[in-house]
């Protein structure tokens, strides 16, 4: 059970299978106690998983298909070989770019301001590390399973949208 993992088994939130529909379950829990308390939002947004809660808050789809959505997301993205990791750079996203330019195997999966994160191969964001060290620009890697939001994702993508396939998509009741 969910539950039993989140506050039984935590150790198990290590596994992208167990974290993600983690991390839904409580970004949707927030999202109704905020309701319950007459908390209506003017615009959602989210970043990974945060997007299927967001589109659920937002009306479209139900809490069930991104439930159904994002367990299957963790489980396939389980699935993968690991090997892949992600790297928060503390430079402008300007910087980053351009830095990227000359490293193909790697993707810009976040930028969130005060730094941008930067998934590939390991072996690829070990040089790209070495070479932000060497110009000043501190760059730390993130715990994580896998390399999310870069290319390494690419073998799910098929099996996932034939899951999405069959979620009834809605309009957005909220921007």
């Amino acid at each position: 059970s969910l539950l039993d993992v989140m506050w039984e088994d935590a150790d198990k939130l290590l596994d992208t299978s167990w974290a993600q529909p983690a991390i839904f379950a409580i970004q949707m829990g927030l999202a109704n106690v905020m309701d319950w308390l007459g908390m209506r939002p003017a615009a959602v947004l989210g970043h990974s998983v945060g997007q299927y809660a967001a589109a659920c808050v937002a009306g479209v789809m139900t809490w069930q298909d991104g439930i159904r959505l994002i367990a299957e997301r963790g489980r396939l993205i389980g699935s993968l070989p690991t090997g892949g990791v992600m790297l928060a750079v503390f430079a402008p996203l300007s910087d980053v770019e351009n830095e990227l330019r000359s490293h193909d195997a790697l993707s810009l999966a976040a930028s969130n301001g005060t730094h941008n994160v930067i998934s590939g191969p390991s072996d690829k964001i070990d040089v790209i590390a070495e070479q932000l060290s060497q110009r000043g620009i501190r760059a730390t890697k993130l715990e994580t399973s896998h390399a999310f939001h870069s290319a390494l994702m690419d073998p799910i993508l098929e099996p996932f949208s034939e899951v999405a396939n069959r979620v009834a998509f809605q309009s957005p009741k909220i921007p």
